[in-house]
This record gives C-alpha cells, sequence and structure tokens, in this order.
C-alpha cells in the first residue's frame, strides 16, 4: 500500500497515525513502500533542498537528496546503474539495468529496500544532458520503466518526476518537459511497483535526452536509491553495510572442449561474510556469472585465442579484483556438412544490405546487379519485434513531422542489437535494416551516408560495458518502386515514404562487451510533405524464406559410396574419372583450333604446386584442372558427343560432377564448364589435343562412329546465333565473379560483400526457342541461394534436361523441364523449356535432339579475362537417372 504526503492537515495527519502504527504495518510481509517518496507537485514536490515542500515541508538531511548505494553506504558512490551521456546535440537513449534495485525494492527478505525514489546524479564526466520529463507531449520518450517478471513484462510511466536545481528553492515540476542532470542539478524519480508481481528477472529504466548537450564530451548518470529512514516504514532492519571485497579467484584455467567451447574453472575466493557468485570476462567483456567455480563459455569462433579473467562478489555487491587472466585457444573446426534439407546459410558477412552502384539493394533485389538475390517480398524481407516474418511490430519507432525544417530522429534499438550480437541459437543475423513508414501521411527526406556535412550522416551510437561507439553506416540505400536500379552510393537524399524505404546497415564486428544502450539516428533535410506526421519504424533484415529447408535428393551415386563401381549401375551411360589429358581415347573432343588450349588443361592429384588452397575431393582422387590466363578467352572446349559414343541420341539426360572453384576466379564473367549442347557444330574432322599439338581425326578412337550424325540439323544456339525452335540450342553452365563488365577496376565501386567474401554466382546461360534476347538467357540457380557457391570448397552439381515433345504438324509444346540441383537440393527448375518448333516440318522438328555433354570454360562475351580463372571437376558422370551426391565429405 502507498501513501504519498499531501499539502493538508488532513494528509499530515494520517501522515502521523501511520508512523504510530509503524510496528503493525512493519509485520506485514508486503515490501515496504516508503509513506513519503518523490513527488512533483506545484505546491509540495521535492526540491534540491526539501523532499517535501509547501505547508508540512520534510528536509533532505543532505541537499541533493539522501540515498543509499549499491554498497547500502548513505550517500556511496556506488550506483545502482549508470549510462553515459555524449556531448553531440541529438536525441539519445540512455538504459539504466535497474534489475537488482527492484528486486531490493520488491523483495520480503532483510534486503528489501522502501521504494521512496531514485535519483539520477552525474557520477562523472563533464557532458551536461537535458531530460523528457513524463509532461513532454510525445508519450514514447517519457521516463519509463520496462520489469520482466516470471509472470510477464510490465512497462510504467513514472509515477513522478522532480527536478532538483540548485538555483531553484520552489518546486517547478509538472510543468517542466525537459529536465537537466550536471553538477547543480538532478533528476528524483518514482515509479509505483505496486502492481508488479512475480520473481524479477530483469528491469531496465529508460531516459531519453533533447538535443541539448553540453559541457565535455561524456558524463556518466548513475541511479541511486532515495533512502529516508526518519519516515520509512518500520520494518525489519538494515543490516551494517558490508564493504569488505573477496579476495581475487586464483588459479583460473580453462580447456577447449570443442572448436566452440571453453570450459574454465578456479580455485574458490574467501570473503569476511560470503561469496555469492563468480563473473567471468571473455576479452575484457562480462559473458557470464555462475555461483559454481566452473563455467562453460560457448558460441565461441574455431580456431582462435581467447584470455578470461575472474571475479568474485558477496551478497552486498562487493566485487574482487579480477583474477589472473588464462589464454585458451579453440581447435580448427572440421567440415561441417548441412543439415539435411537446409540449404548452406551465406554468413552475414557476405549477404547484407549493400550500397553499391552496381550490386546494391532495390526494391526487388536484396542485392541486384550481376550476382542477384531477390528479395521475396517486394520492399524487403524483415522480421518485427515479435519475431514475426513481414510483421508489423517495429523494433523501434520516431516520429517525423511536416514542417519543412531538419529534425533529428532518434530510435532506441538496444533490443535489436543486443540481438545482432547474442551467442545464442535464435539470433537475428546483422544483415541490415529496413526504415519504413507504420502510419501517417508526412514523407520525409534525409541524409544519407554519402551526404557532405559528416554531421548529418547516419550514425548508431552504443553504449557497451566496456565503451562507448559511434558507428558510421556501412551502406544505405534507396528502395522505391519507381527505381528498379541501383541507387545506394550515388545518392545524397534519401526519402521515406508511401512508395519508399531506406535499407541500412552497420558493422557491429568490433563492438565489444554488454550492449546497454543503442540509438539510431538519422537527419532530415527540411523537405517534408504530405502534411501531418508519420511514425517510422525500424526492422531487421530476415532471410529465412530464402534459406527455407529444401529436401536432399538421392540417386544412384548414394548406392555406390566414393562412386566406387558406380559403372555396374543399368542407367549409367558414362564415367569421367580424369585419369590423365588422352580424353579423346574416351570419347571427347575439342572445337576450333586455339593453340593455348593444351596448355589450359591438366590434370592434379592430391596438390596442386599452382594453387596452395588446394584440396582433393579424396586422397587419390584425381581432377580435371580448367584455366582461363590472363588476357585469354577460352579455358576448355571439350564435347563428349552422344550418338558418336552411344549411337543414339536420347530425349533426356542427367550428368553429375563434383566442381571446385578455385582462388583464382575474379574476372567478370562467362561460361561455366557444364552443361548440355545442342548447337550441331559441324565437325566431319576434329581438333584433338595430343602431346601438346592439335590433331584432326575423323572418327571417334573410342567407337569408330563419324562424330556427328549425318542427318544432324542447322547449327545454332551458340556466340550469336540465334536460336528459334527449327535450328540449335544450347544450356550451358555460367558464371559470375565481377560487380562490373570491365577490364580495368569498376568505377566508384563498392565491394560486392558477397563477392569480397569469396561468392560466386552461377547460373545457365541458354539457346532456346522463346528466348526474347538474341543472345541467350540467363536464369539463375537461386532457390535457397543455392547457385551463390565459395571458392575453394567441393560441391556437387546435377543437370537435368528432358526434350519438349513435338505435335503432329511440327509445332512444339512449352512442357520442356531443366532442372540443377546442387549437393543434392535443387536449385533451379524451368518446366517450359522449348527448344523444337517446327510448324509444317514435324520431322525436322523431331530431328533436334540432345547433341553433346559441354565442357565450356570462355569469358564473356568481347573481354578477355583480367585475372586467371581456374575451375576443377572431379568424377563426372553422364546417367539416364537422378545421380547426386556418392557420400563424399567435401572439404
Amino acid at each position: 500500500m502507498s501513501y504519498r504526503i499531501c499539502n493538508s492537515f488532513a494528509g499530515f495527519l494520517a501522515f502521523v497515525l501511520i508512523m504510530m502504527a509503524g510496528t503493525a504495518v512493519g509485520q506485514s510481509s508486503t515490501p515496504p513502500v516508503s509513506p513519503l517518496h518523490i513527488s512533483d507537485s506545484t505546491t509540495d514536490g521535492t526540491t534540491w533542498l526539501k523532499v517535501v515542500s509547501g505547508l508540512n515541508s520534510i528536509a533532505w538531511r543532505n541537499p541533493g537528496g539522501d540515498w543509499r548505494d549499491r554498497n547500502l553506504v548513505l550517500q556511496g558512490t556506488m550506483p545502482w546503474a549508470s549510462a553515459t551521456i555524449s556531448n553531440f546535440d541529438r536525441e539519445q537513449i540512455l538504459n539504466f539495468d535497474v534489475t537488482e534495485l527492484v528486486r531490493r525494492h520488491k523483495s520480503t527478505g532483510s534486503d528489501q529496500l522502501p521504494n521512496a525514489g531514485w535519483i539520477a546524479w552525474l557520477q562523472s564526466g563533464t557532458a551536461l544532458g537535458y531530460f523528457y520529463s513524463r509532461e513532454y507531449g510525445d508519450v514514447l520518450k517519457r521516463p519509463k520503466l520496462k520489469v520482466t517478471t516470471s509472470t510477464g513484462t510490465v512497462t510504467l510511466n513514472a509515477g513522478a518526476d522532480a527536478w532538483m536545481a540548485l538555483s531553484a528553492q520552489t518546486p517547478v515540476n509538472n510543468t517542466a518537459t525537459a529536465m537537466s542532470v550536471e553538477s547543480g542539478s538532478r533528476i528524483a524519480l518514482w515509479f509505483d511497483l505496486s502492481g508488479v508481481s512475480g520473481s524479477i528477472l530483469s528491469a531496465t529504466l529508460t531516459l531519453t535526452s533533447t538535443t541539448t548537450q553540453y559541457g565535455g564530451d561524456t558524463g556518466t548518470i548513475g541511479i541511486q536509491s532515495v533512502d529516508l529512514p526518519q519516515t520509512s516504514l518500520p520494518g525489519p532492519s538494515v543490516p551494517p553495510p558490508d564493504t569488505t571485497a573477496p579476495s581475487p579467484p586464483t588459479a583460473v584455467s580453462g580447456v577447449a572442449a570443442s572448436p566452440t567451447q571453453i570450459n574454465l574453472t578456479w580455485s574458490p575466493s574467501t570473503d569476511n561474510v560470503a561469496v555469492t557468485s563468480y563473473r567471468v570476462f571473455r576479452d575484457g567483456a562480462l559473458v557470464g556469472e555462475t555461483a559454481l567455480t566452473a563455467f562453460n563459455d560457448n558460441a565461441l569462433a574455431a580456431d582462435t585465442t581467447y584470455n578470461y579473467r575472474v571475479s568474485a562478489l558477496d551478497k552486498a555487491g562487493n566485487i574482487s579484483a579480477q583474477s589472473s587472466a588464462a589464454t585458451i585457444r579453440t581447435p580448427t573446426a572440421p567440415p561441417v556438412p548441412p543439415t539435411p534439407g537446409q540449404p548452406p546459410i551465406i554468413p552475414e558477412t557476405a549477404l547484407r544490405v549493400s550500397d553499391s552502384i552496381y550490386s546494391g539493394a532495390t526494391w526487388l533485389y536484396m542485392m541486384g546487379g550481376n550476382i542477384s538475390v531477390p528479395w521475396k517480398h517486394a520492399g524487403g524481407d524483415w522480421s518485427d519485434a515479435a519475431r514475426v516474418l513481414q510483421g508489423p511490430t517495429p523494433w523501434a519507432t520516431s516520429t517525423i513531422v511536416d514542417k519543412d525544417v531538419e529534425q533529428v530522429l532518434a530510435f532506441n534499438v538496444t533490443d535489436l542489437v543486443r540481438q545482432h550480437q547474442s551467442a545464442l541459437a535464435g539470433r537475428i543475423p546483422n544483415r541490415g535494416w529496413i526504415v519504413k513508414t507504420i502510419s501517417g501521411p508526412a514523407i520525409g527526406q534525409y541524409f544519407s551516408r554519402e551526404s557532405a556535412d559528416s554531421n548529418k550522416r547516419p550514425i548508431l551510437r552504443i553504449q557497451t560495458s566496456v565503451q562507448t561507439y559511434t558507428v558510421s553506416a556501412g551502406a544505405d540505400a534507396i528502395l522505391s518502386t519507381s527505381a528498379q536500379t541501383p541507387g545506394g552510393n550515388a545518392a545524397t537524399i534519401m526519402t521515406v515514404g508511401t512508395n519508399e524505404r531506406i535499407a541500412l546497415w552497420f558493422d557491429l564486428s568490433k563492438i565489444t562487451g554488454t550492449v546497454q544502450s543503442a540509438t539510431l539516428y538519422m537527419t532530415s533535410t527540411t523537405t517534408q510533405y504530405g502534411g501531418g506526421s508519420a511514425l517510422l519504424g525500424i526492422y531487421p533484415v530476415d532471410l529465412t524464406e530464402t534459406f527455407t529447408p529444401i529436401p536432399v535428393r538421392t540417386g544412384i551415386g548414394a548406392l555406390f559410396p566414393r562412386d566406387e563401381g558406380i559403372e555396374r549401375h543399368a542407367d549409367i551411360l558414362f564415367v569421367e574419372r580424369f585419369p590423365n589429358l588422352d580424353m579423346h581415347l574416351r570419347g571427347w573432343w575439342w572445337a576450333g583450333g586455339d593453340p593455348t588450349i593444351q596448355n589450359n588443361r591438366s590434370i592434379v592429384g592430391d596438390t596442386d604446386p599452382q594453387e596452395p588452397n588446394y584440396r582433393p575431393l579424396a586422397p587419390g582422387v584425381k581432377a580435371y584442372k580448367m584455366t582461363i590466363p590472363a588476357g585469354g578467352f577460352g579455358g576448355d572446349f571439350g564435347r563428349w558427343s552422344l550418338w558418336s559414343n552411344l549411337g543414339y541420341e536420347p530425349e533426356e539426360l542427367y550428368i553429375r560432377t563434383y566442381a571446385r572453384i578455385g582462388t583464382a576466379f575474379d574476372s567478370m564473367g562467362g561460361k561455366f564448364p557444364f552443361g548440355f549442347d545442342g548447337t550441331y557444330i559441324r565437325r566431319n574432322y576434329l581438333a584433338i589435343p595430343i602431346n601438346g599439338f592439335y590433331q584432326y581425326l575423323a572418327t571417334n578412337p573410342a567407337t569408330g562412329r563419324a562424330w556427328i550424325r549425318p542427318d544432324a540439323p542447322t547449327y545454332a544456339g551458340n556466340g550469336g546465333d540465334t536460336s528459334n525452335g527449327t535450328n540449335g540450342w544450347s544450356a550451358r553452365g555460367g558464371f559470375i565473379a565481377s560487380d562490373c563488365e570491365s577490364t580495368t577496376p569498376c568505377s566508384g565501386w563498392t565491394p560486392n560483400p558477397l563477392i569480397a567474401a569469396g561468392y560466386r554466382g552461377l547460373h545457365y546461360y541458354s539457346y532456346w526457342a522463346d528466348q526474347p534476347e538474341a543472345k541467350g538467357s540467363i536464369f539463375d540457380w537461386r532457390i535457397g541461394l543455392l547457385g551463390i557457391v565459395p571458392k575453394n570448397t567441393w560441391f556437387v552439381i546435377d543437370s537435368y534436361v528432358k526434350l519438349n515433345s513435338v505435335n503432329a504438324d511440327g509445332s512444339g509444346n512449352k512442357d520442356g523441364i531443366l532442372r540443377t540441383w546442387i549437393n543434392g537440393q535443387l536449385a533451379f527448375e524451368k518446366t517450359d523449356f522449348r527448344v523444337r518448333h517446327w510448324p509444317g516440318n514435324p520431322t525436322g522438328a523431331r530431328n533436334i535432339k540432345l547433341d553433346s555433354v559441354w565442357l565450356n570454360f570462355y569469358h564473356g562475351g568481347l573481354l578477355a579475362a583480367v585475372s586467371p580463372m581456374t575451375v576443377y571437376f572431379s568424377n563426372l558422370v553422364v546417367a539416364k537417372s537422378f545421380i547426386g551426391p556418392s557420400g563424399f565429405v567435401v572439404p
């Protein structure tokens, strides 16, 4: 039950009667609430000299307020909670962890403290600031107390907030919308905790500053508990304060239990009363607290050195000095295959919001340009504060008003940054944030990170247990329904409205310590329109739908581990293990007469002297190395002719290979050496590279047949010879290795994070009957982003083609199929793939079939490679049914 002094004689008499009945009240099991607490009444409110003013005034014993600190010392200097304000004239959100203080107020034991209020005072530093009071018009900026208990979460508004100024000895409280904290000014607060039930799990006090700060660079504000023993309800006595800290822990040691976990132990500390817990610090940051003399630290990085120290705490909150450091290194992590059905999730360092003018985010694409990553939902994919995909609840909000003046919008993103920095399972990866309108008609323009005035660029201010960080935006892109090409780093102004959003990204990799508060600041221009105001919200990019689990298909490969004996299966047509370069003896041929092609092909074993990062598919398994040299175009032009080798051309076919992109793979784009050929290039005599020289062989040495069937259709489907359904076709692999098509570095280039992290994009480059382009269509392998693959990693490609059916009149149906799987998971599918369509000539239409398996590794286009490009293949298989992975643990 809470009582409050009023300025009437009846109120004063009631207070006296309560005090007289103190013994009975003190025996109650309800936590005590001081009958006298902070007031912001204009007649009897709290001031610098008095806890109660007016007719029944009661003076502080100490001008500026009486308190007990965290060690229960009267007027002590150890705050219950603290936060830092910086002098840079922007709104700042300060979060104070008052969990222990609220626990004491709600306690029914000997450690309880009456809830008479709190005092915010300048603990250290010289930065001074003003804070919004509970009388301020914007309710979101008023003082708040968020308490989470075992029964739920409640957010309380301040019941009183008094501005105690040395220069103002009469109450000015409930008429003040802003209050300052400085050497001669403090804020007294009181929250009614009577409705809070359950065990206290956490409690956070939030104060929002105005844009007015002055003095030095920073100032630390502490929270103390108001202590009024002369008016407190009788109750259990407060024991004499314990000010003796425990001894430091000793013999701290640890062992790496796995690549991601270190187990620590230490010898116990001693204390004059009792040690209650130990705090563990990793590299200077608090990572956990335990009552044991052991702690397991998980979610660590593999192959990384960590330094640990431990300190001891007693019941009074005294903290010992830290122990000596223990240094432990985690081992290297072994290769871990993806969870069955789960596509490999591209890490957030590689796949995030970008503002490159070549590949930045747009309304339809998270990553535009050559390696495109589409949003699942136009305008961006996100999860809201309730962890609902595309949900409405923002993680943080701020308001813009249409008044044509510059405005600084402050967003309290503390919880969101904590999520990004969390080491727990289920954390939200830091891929970027989307700023969008929640409600209201006002539309505003905002300065971007390219603004000439650095003070108006977006910044993120983070206070941790270690220090204060000011982080500039690493990317800010415009998402607009009217602009489908990236407009990121060329724009100095960005708009948020009905059809416009902003995508932001901040690099949090260097943030250490426990996050106490985080505020995003965006500055508007003087341009607003639409009328009224608008509430803007922050939502983190969430690609959960992009990485939805995909079934892993198994086939012939699963029946023959490591492909041993796979030739025995009835559906296998051909197996190429690349034992040597005499591939013509196994039915391969090469078109043209490029004299450098022999030097661009080689067989490698367990090592590649030219590539230190190379690892074989398995010990003893050879690989076929294809290289496009710098300044060159071709790396391989090999074909395995189906008619020449099998005696017929099938209507459908499966092919599979293990592939690995080398370290040298950084020039533009071109054809990837894996696909289907229906071009029917004329080859009565074929160029075969033998012993470094080209020989021309009229027949296939493996079968004695000609290289092409006598009734082959007209050549087309390659090099600009457009397909139309009456001539040839093709579906070659393709690759993207750079943001722009140039022989020099991209102009004004902001690096594409995917490319910078070593990922390369794969696709089909296809000539087909219904192609809208003159020179072939690009079909990205983007289901689950499986076709975006990292360098120096083996992966399995399976491809399948089924030719479309032909009607009696020669017209072709759109029922052909083209599919690709990566590591057994479907990465691309097209079910209307038509290559035969010849109305009036059914014989000619049916004569167009599947000519060859094509290893076409080619740079461009028309531009030569600016640097070498290398690809490795192992265990290529051709079959009548799906092959799939065969049990190799791919490094």
